[in-house]
C-alpha cells in the first residue's frame, strides 16, 4: 500500500508560457506522478538575447486594482499575462492541487515604478539591492499581492520563499563583492530605537566590521586574528547583533502577517515555508536565525531545500566567504572541516574535492532528520529535492535518475512527510515517478 505522502513540484512561468498546457500536465501527472504544483507566480529574472541582458518578470496573474489602493507599488504584471489562470484551469480538470510560490525577490531597476523608494539603506545611507521588510509601502504591497492572488484564484494556499538573510550572513556570502550591512532606513532606525538600540552605535559597529573584513580581503587577518577581532567588536558593540536580530524580526513579522491572512480566507488556507538552500543549509549564522521551532507558529509545513546536485559548489561558496571573513585565520581545508562540523554533516571530502565529489544522499538524510527533530511533530517536513542540473556552476555534473532516487530514499528514511521537486527536466520526469513508486509513495 502506498504511503500517504504529500507529492509536489515547482512549476515555472516559462514552462506554462512556452509549452502546450495539456501536454505539460500529462507529463507531470502521469510520468512524474505529481499531485500538487507550486506555481512561481511572482518573480523577476534576467534574460539574455542577441542585444545583451534584459530584465523581465513580475506577477503572472491578473492584478485587481482594488487591492492596491494602499500602496504605490501597483504596476508589476509580467508581460506574459495571466499564466496562473491557465494553470488553475488545467489542474482543475485533473483534480490536482495548486499553490502559489510566493517569492518576493530583488526587483531589477526600473521594472516596477516606485520600487526604488522602498529599498533598504546601508550603513552609508545608500540604496541597497533589496526592499526593506519594514517599509510600510512594501509591506502593504506584499500583503495586497497575497490577498489578491489568494482571493481571486481557487488555489490551496502559498509557500513563502524569500531567499534573503540578515547583514551578518550576507556579509559572509556576498561581502567580498562589496555588499554593505543593511538596513538603516528611517523605518528600521525608528524600530531599532523603539527596542532600545542605540542606532548610531549599531551603525558604527557595523561599519567597523565592514572595514575589518575589507582589510582582511586586501591584506589578510589582523595580528591577533580575524575571529578574535570580530569577537572584540561584538563585546564593544553589542548593538551589532541587536541590529542583526532586528533585521530577522522584520522578515519574520511580514511572514506572520501573511500567514494570518491565509488563515482568514476561505476557512483557512495553507502557508508553507521554503528555506533558502545557499542561505540556511550551509551558513551557521543563517541557520541559527532560520529557527524551525519558531516557524511552527506561522507555517503549516517546512520545505528544507536539500538539493544535492549543487551542494558541493554551494558549500565551497560558503567556505570561500568564511575564509575572507570569520574564518580567515584558517586555511581552506580547516575551514571546510569546521563548517562540516558546525552544520553536523558527515565529513565527505576535502575543500579541493567539493566541486568534483558528489555530495551523498546522507546530506539529504541529515537535513530532513534534523528538521523533524526540531519541529517534533508539530508540522510536516517536505523535502525539497532537485530533479535537474543547476546552471551557473561551470563543471557541475549532470543530475541523474539515480541521484533523484537516492535523495528521495534518504528523505523517506529520515521520515519526510512529503517531497517538493524542483528544477526538473523532461528526461527526469520518469525518474521522479519511478522513484516515488519504488519507495511506495504512489
Amino acid at each position: 500500500m502506498a504511503k500517504t505522502k504529500f507529492i509536489g513540484s515547482y512549476l515555472e512561468p516559462g514552462e506554462v508560457a512556452e509549452q502546450d498546457t495539456s501536454q505539460l500536465f500529462d507529463w507531470y501527472q502521469h510520468d512524474g506522478q505529481i499531485r500538487n504544483f507550486f506555481f512561481r507566480v511572482y518573480e523577476f529574472r534576467m534574460e539574455k538575447d542577441d542585444s545583451g541582458f534584459s530584465y523581465a518578470g513580475g506577477a503572472y496573474c491578473t492584478l485587481h486594482p482594488e487591492y492596491y489602493k494602499g500602496t504605490f507599488l501597483r504596476d508589476f504584471q509580467a508581460r506574459e499575462g495571466d499564466l496562473l489562470a491557465k494553470v488553475v484551469a488545467e489542474t482543475g480538470k485533473r483534480d490536482l492541487g495548486v499553490y502559489l510560490y510566493f517569492f518576493p525577490a530583488k526587483c531589477p531597476p526600473g521594472l516596477v515604478p516606485g520600487f526604488e523608494r522602498v529599498l533598504e539603506r546601508d550603513i552609508f545611507e545608500k540604496p541597497a539591492a533589496h526592499a526593506c521588510w519594514r517599509h510600510p509601502e512594501y509591506r502593504q504591497h506584499l500583503v495586497a499581492t497575497a490577498r489578491d492572488m489568494l482571493t481571486s484564484y481557487p488555489v490551496l494556499g502559498l509557500m513563502w520563499g524569500a531567499e534573503r538573510c540578515g547583514p551578518f550572513g550576507w556579509m559572509v556570502l556576498k561581502g567580498m563583492k562589496g555588499a554593505q550591512p543593511t538596513c538603516f532606513c528611517e523605518h528600521c532606525c525608528i524600530a531599532g530605537a523603539a527596542k532600545g538600540i542605540d542606532v548610531e552605535r549599531a551603525r558604527e559597529g557595523w561599519r567597523k566590521v565592514s572595514e575589518m573584513y575589507a582589510s582582511v580581503r586586501a591584506s589578510g587577518p589582523p595580528v591577533e586574528g580575524a575571529f578574535i577581532n570580530l569577537w572584540r567588536l561584538l563585546l564593544r558593540y553589542p548593538e551589532i547583533l541587536s541590529w542583526e536580530m532586528l533585521w530577522w524580526e522584520g522578515k519574520q513579522s511580514i511572514q506572520q502577517e501573511i500567514y494570518a491572512l491565509c488563515k482568514s480566507l476561505r476557512g483557512g488556507l495553507t502557508m508553507g515555508h521554503h528555506t533558502w538552500h545557499r542561505g540556511r543549509a550551509f551558513s551557521p549564522f543563517n541557520r541559527a536565525a532560520y529557527d524551525y521551532e519558531e516557524m511552527c507558529d506561522y507555517a503549516d509545513f517546512i520545505k528544507p531545500a536539500v538539493f544535492s546536485n549543487p551542494a558541493g559548489f554551494r558549500i565551497k561558496e560558503q567556505v570561500d566567504g568564511l575564509r575572507k571573513t570569520v574564518l580567515a585565520d584558517l586555511d581552506d581545508s580547516e575551514a571546510t572541516q569546521v563548517l562540516f562540523h558546525l552544520l553536523r554533516y558527515d565529513r565527505e571530502c576535502e575543500y579541493d574535492e567539493l566541486t568534483a565529489h558528489p555530495i551523498s544522499p546522507r546530506y539529504v538524510y541529515r537535513e530532513v532528520e534534523m528538521a523533524r527533530q526540531v519541529v517534533n511533530g508539530r508540522i510536516p517536513i517536505y523535502a525539497g529535492i532537485a530533479a535537474g542540473t543547476y546552471s551557473g556552476y561551470p563543471g557541475i555534473r549532470e543530475c541523474t535518475a539515480d541521484d533523484v532516487a537516492g535523495d528521495l530514499r534518504a528523505a523517506d528514511r529520515a521520515g519526510a512527510e512529503g517531497v517538493i521537486f524542483t528544477v526538473h527536466v523532461p528526461r527526469l520526469a520518469k525518474a521522479m515517478g519511478d522513484a516515488l513508486k519504488r519507495e511506495g509513495w504512489v
